[in-house]
């Protein structure tokens, strides 16, 4: 059922979950086990298992790239220091509360008294001055490691920006700002770009029509207060600023209007797609989104055939390869896993729905059917982990995402032309009032969405072994769907379900509050 991609791409995961969860240790505790488990077999049986032996290297590769990512030398280098650090603003202000704002600021340089040591990560920057991407400063301050939890179920902020690359802060007590500079690496062409799209707009649009328009342009959220970011993502309108989705689709739309020969169209794809990638390879799920669309598309050009769920594999795997700290970032983690089920789930599903729609003569049985097929998955499928990461789920964001989507690509389409309009003439009296009225109909779905009942479910958060026992079930569910019930399979499966809720019962606590 798995191909050896993405049996190494969970070997290798499994190996970075075990080493945040235990230690290092712990997983080299593991691999000799299996190592002297597979040594034994030989010496009694003359025969020895490579696969085993090579997934058991996966799984400490995975662990010592966790192990080696997670290292700040810097701070170690200087712990607490009052420290001078030199370098390049990589980011738009973030402004976040007493007149401070964050940036993300590529050092070139940190010194402390004679000690000088090269900047190898990106550091946190909090000053009281606006800057500009580009911007070359020289701040002072103490060298501090940004917090982690102290609760459970707490957002981690330590290990999510150190998914970024960021691993230290400063708050600048003296800072001197120097003229600007420009790099061609992709991640600074990216941030300069958006901040020159996000001035323009800012320069041009207010109220909520900023905000939205930087978040649907260029996938910036900083413009929305943090309660109003709540809302979006509690009505699930915040699904519908999922940029990759939106931006991937468009380069679709538009290949399948310019295009009619298959071949052109593809290669215009891919080409699209590597531009959007350079623009954008400071963003994961974008890197993710766009390596599975060009890989997919490469594969059928050249073999005529693609399994996606290998692709899928193949890129997350090298995309955590590059950075294990990805597999912590829920961004991440529910775009992937999001991919899989839609894999395993839509076809049988939705072939289910069609026969009993059909069965019943009701009208546009196909689209009712892809409608609630993409509904049930996104809502029950995804269900465990929308708990675990956001302590509940959106019930109407599949909804919003199929009706707003055309209204965001014709934003897309126009944006390009008004953007240019407003540069060179200051002005686009024709483009920006009809822009402006598709983001108010999407800046209106909030406030419609919070009138609906039950739009948001508050969800108790599982323990990962719920989480496993859910998909288990959801299995079944599928291979029931697939008309698959009554297999093999199928039984292996109730009866590990079954036996994980029996050896539950003895340790159910029922007079628990909750």
């Amino acid at each position: 059922m798995f191909s050896e991609y993405t049996i190494i791409a969970i070997f290798y995961i499994l190996g970075i979950f075990f080493a945040k969860s235990l230690d290092m240790s712990s997983v080299l505790f593991l691999v000799l086990t299996i190592f002297f488990v597979a040594l034994f077999r030989f010496f009694n049986k003359r025969h020895i298992d490579i696969k085993i032996l090579v997934l058991a290297m996966v799984m400490l590769l995975g662990g010592f790239r966790y192990f080696s990512k997670i290292q700040n030398e810097l701070y170690y280098a200087f712990p607490e220091k009052y420290v001078t650090l030199s370098g390049t603003i990589y980011s738009e202000p973030h402004a976040t509360g007493e007149d401070k704002y964050r940036y993300v600021i590529k050092p070139d340089t940190v010194s402390y008294k004679d000690e000088t040591a090269l900047g190898s990560k990106n550091i946190l920057l909090y000053t009281d001055k606006i800057l500009d991407v580009g911007s070359k400063v020289t701040a002072s301050g103490f060298l501090t490691e940004i917090n982690g939890i102290d609760n459970e179920h707490e957002f981690d902020f330590s290990l999510y920006y150190k998914g970024m690359g960021i691993f230290s802060q400063v708050y600048a007590r003296e800072i001197q700002v120097g003229e600007k500079s420009f790099s061609f690496s992709p991640e600074f062409v990216s941030n300069y770009s958006s901040s020159r799209v996000n001035k323009t707009i800012d320069g041009h649009f207010d109220g909520d029509s900023a905000p939205f328009l930087k978040a649907i342009i260029t996938g910036n959220k900083s413009g929305f207060s943090p309660d109003y970011l709540n809302t979006l993502m509690k009505t699930g309108i915040y699904r519908v600023l999922y940029t990759p989705f939106i931006h991937i689709s468009l380069i679709f739309f538009l290949a399948g209007v310019l295009f009619r020969d298959k071949n052109r169209r593809s290669t215009f794809i891919l080409y699209a797609i590597a531009v959007y990638a350079f623009l954008n390879s400071s963003s994961p799920t974008i890197i993710k989104a766009v390596g599975i669309c060009g890989l997919f598309l490469l594969k059928k050009q050249t073999s005529g055939y693609a399994n996606k769920l290998d692709i899928i594999s193949q890129i997350v795997l090298i995309i955590t390869v590059i950075d294990p700290l990805l597999c912590f970032n829920s961004g991440f983690v529910i775009s992937v896993a999001s991919s899989v089920i839609i894999y395993f789930s839509y076809g049988p599903i939705y072939i289910r729905l069609l026969k009993w729609l059909g069965k019943r003569n009701i009208k546009q049985a196909g689209f009712l059917a892809k409608l609630l097929s993409l509904w049930i998955i996104f809502f029950a499928g995804t269900m465990p982990l929308c708990a675990y990461l956001f302590d509940g789920i959106s019930v109407y964001a599949i909804i919003f995402m199929v009706f707003l989507t055309p209204v965001i690509m014709t934003i897309l389409i126009l944006a390009p032309f008004m953007l240019l309009s407003l540069w060179i003439f200051g002005a686009s009296p024709i483009l920006a009032p009809i822009i402006d009225k598709l983001v108010d109909l999407i800046a209106y779905m909030p406030k419609l969405a919070e009138n609906l009942p039950a739009y948001y479910l508050y969800l108790a958060v599982p323990t990962l072994v719920q989480i496993v026992l859910f998909y288990l079930l959801w299995w079944i569910f599928i291979r029931w769907t697939s008309f698959k019930l009554k297999t093999r399979k199928t039984a292996v499966l109730a009866v590990t379900v079954l036996g994980i809720l029996l050896s539950a019962i003895p340790f159910a606590e029922t007079k628990a509050l909750s």
